[in-house]
């Protein structure tokens, strides 16, 4: 299933950022679905989900580890982050120290567990 989520993650999530290349508003929340799973990033390039124009992003992930490394400074442009998780696990979560000062993020996951907002 991993590697059918990388695939997922750049033959659609990927595409839509390289042929939409002034995109700066982006919103694709849906309900967690195998015909349309969450973004993930583990184990890919930071070129595959990377914008210098997005400003919005409100999108699924599969883990709170996707959420930080569209955090890394992929998104440069990022002012608003709206995320829901649909796994919080106990791994270990990458360190990023990208975070603009002027981003607002809301996190939360699918059962209502984690908030966050940064302002």
């Amino acid at each position: 299933m991993i590697e059918s989520l990388k695939n997922y993650t750049m033959n659609v999530y990927g595409h839509i950022l390289s042929f939409f290349k002034n995109l700066q508003h982006f919103s694709i929340i849906e309900t967690f679905d195998v015909i349309y799973p969450g973004l993930s990033l583990c184990d890919l390039p930071s070129t595959t989900f990377f914008s210098s124009t997005l400003t919005y992003l409100c999108i699924n992930v599969m883990t709170f580890d996707d959420c930080l490394y569209l955090l890394d400074g992929r998104l440069k442009q990022l002012t608003t982050f709206i995320v829901e998780i649909y796994s919080i696990n106990n791994s270990p979560s990458i360190v990023h120290n990208m975070v603009s000062s002027n981003i607002v993020l809301f996190v939360s996951n699918s059962n209502g567990g984690l908030s966050v907002w940064f302002n």
